[in-house]
């Protein structure tokens, strides 16, 4: 079994039977059969009596064989087994300090729980890969849908913009009507009245041309012919003097506010959403001592409070 145990280790280190190993001392850093084990705690002489014991799990039963050298992270040295608890390969230096305390495996059936993991973070992917397609088609179809929509309503503007202009327009001829119509009133009023003017004007030129004559002829009885003709003539003209003005224009006031009664608005339609599936990501995540953590409570100075087995101990990392 490369990378494991049965390199270093894989026989008991306290007696010459070489059975294979299934417990370490943690004061006496050696690996252990069944029996030794079993003898360093129950001796006659109670030198063991406080030696830790911890179980050490060497399966090589796996199917799953590998052949690649691992190297553990904090020692750069060759890996001689797999911490369950903090899920890296440990080093016959990390088995002495780093991981005392902690559950360890052969590499095989650590890398066996490490594909394990990877299957199941590969499968959580496959699922996430197939709900983004999904998502895709629905987003391309909404798209779709949105084309069509946006034709329709440009189509539905410019027909409502058409339907105002063409009833702007037939306002406009009707202003320009009602306008021409009272301007010919008023030139006919106008001409006749130039008429009258014209023909009082000839008629006065007439007569006085003739009073002209008489007056140079020095005929007596042509001057008191024309005296009595004169007394007798009504001289007062009846002239119009007053007449219709021309209408003006009063153009309406044109605010957004009336505009948009008349022309219509685009009116904000309710927003489209998409079912998703809710998922928890980790976003940082820490190493502690403890085999099992109750509760975590974050505290108002970015401390955390980890509980575990009934004991508080503040961790100055914040967690985010």
């Amino acid at each position: 079994m490369s990378g494991s145990f049965q390199e270093f280790a894989i026989s008991c280190q306290g007696c010459p039977e070489q059975n294979p190993i299934k417990g370490r001392c943690l004061t006496c850093n050696l690996f252990m059969c069944m029996n030794c084990c079993m003898l360093h705690q129950v001796n006659e002489l109670n030198l063991y009596n406080q030696h830790k014991i911890v179980d050490i799990e060497i399966t090589g039963s796996t199917d799953q064989m590998y052949d690649s050298i691992v190297n553990c992270e904090l020692h750069r040295q060759r890996g001689c087994g797999f911490c369950k608890q903090c899920e890296d390969v440990v080093c016959t230096m990390c088995v002495s300090q780093p991981h005392r305390d902690h559950h360890i495996i052969d590499m095989d059936s650590g890398c066996t729980f490490s594909l394990y993991k990877l299957k199941a973070r590969s499968s959580k992917y496959q699922e996430i890969i197939v709900d983004m397609f999904r998502h895709q088609n629905t987003l391309g179809s909404m798209k779709q849908s949105g084309y069509s929509k946006l034709e329709t309503e440009v189509q539905n503007i410019q027909r409502q913009g058409k339907t105002l202009k063409d009833a702007i327009d037939a306002h406009t001829s009707k202003l320009l009507q009602e306008l021409s119509n009272k301007w010919e009133a008023m030139k006919n009023d106008i001409e006749e009245e130039e008429k009258k003017t014209t023909k009082y004007g000839i008629e006065l030129e007439a007569r006085n041309n003739n009073l002209t004559n008489i007056v140079d002829s020095k005929n007596k009885s042509a001057v008191f012919e024309a005296a009595r003709a004169e007394m007798s003539f009504d001289f007062r003209i009846d002239l119009q003097t007053e007449f219709d003005s021309l209408p003006e224009f009063n153009p309406g006031k044109i605010t957004e506010c009336g505009i948009e009664s008349l022309y219509g608005i685009v009116k904000h339609a309710e927003e489209q959403n998409i079912p998703t599936s809710i998922s928890l990501s980790v976003l940082e995540s820490y190493k502690s001592k403890f085999p099992s953590i109750d509760n975590i409570t974050c505290c108002p100075d970015g401390s955390v409070l980890i509980n575990a087995e009934k004991a508080m101990i503040p961790k100055e990392n914040s967690i985010m």
